[in-house]
């Protein structure tokens, strides 16, 4: 029954999600070709992905390679773990919003060179506190917009690589 309580992966809900919400507001499906569609959920630090044949979940995964990647300093032991190109464009800005704030002592705790506290956790914290440090319209500027695009896109690759590999068609929509 429609009603009834389903059990279902995290990679599968924004599939689900969007089609009940779409239906809702249009009562109508929102996804117009159920004949092969993929859910990318993206996370903090990983991607959820979930390929559907006909409305019916056939293979998904989750890999390391989340929005964090785009705030941290990859794998590099040899280069500071402060070392972002992100972090570095955006620091004084937020450091500057939190001066009057109740957050300053701790900012000024995280981003010490010696701490050991990276940029991946250091930009987490801003987000967190978005409504004091408006770090997610430094963000949005377009300064990072590449980086963003590059993202998706290398999200993108690697999951219809591995719809490849399994004989999946291409996905008529991406969600």
């Amino acid at each position: 029954a429609e009603n009834q309580l389903k059990n279902i992966t995290e990679s599968e809900a924004p599939y689900y999600y969007y089609s009940r919400i779409m239906a809702d507001a249009g009562g109508s499906s929102g996804i117009l070709d159920t004949s092969s569609v993929m859910t990318l959920d993206i996370g903090g630090g990983t991607t959820d992905l979930m390929y559907f044949r006909e409305a019916t979940p056939v293979i998904g995964t989750s890999f390391h390679f989340g929005a964090n990647v785009l705030w941290g300093n990859a794998y590099s032991e040899f280069i500071s773990e402060k070392f972002n190109g992100i972090y570095l464009a955006i620091k004084k800005t937020i450091t500057d919003k939190l001066k009057t704030t109740e957050l300053k002592a701790l900012n000024e705790k995280f981003i010490k060179p010696e701490s050991h506290f990276g940029s991946d956790e250091i930009i987490n914290f801003w987000i967190w506190n978005n409504d004091k440090t408006g770090v997610v319209n430094e963000l949005n500027k377009g300064d990072f917009k590449f980086s963003y695009i590059l993202h998706l896109a290398a999200l993108i690759y690697h999951s219809c690589k591995m719809l490849k590999f399994y004989n999946h068609p291409a996905p008529k929509c991406i969600i």
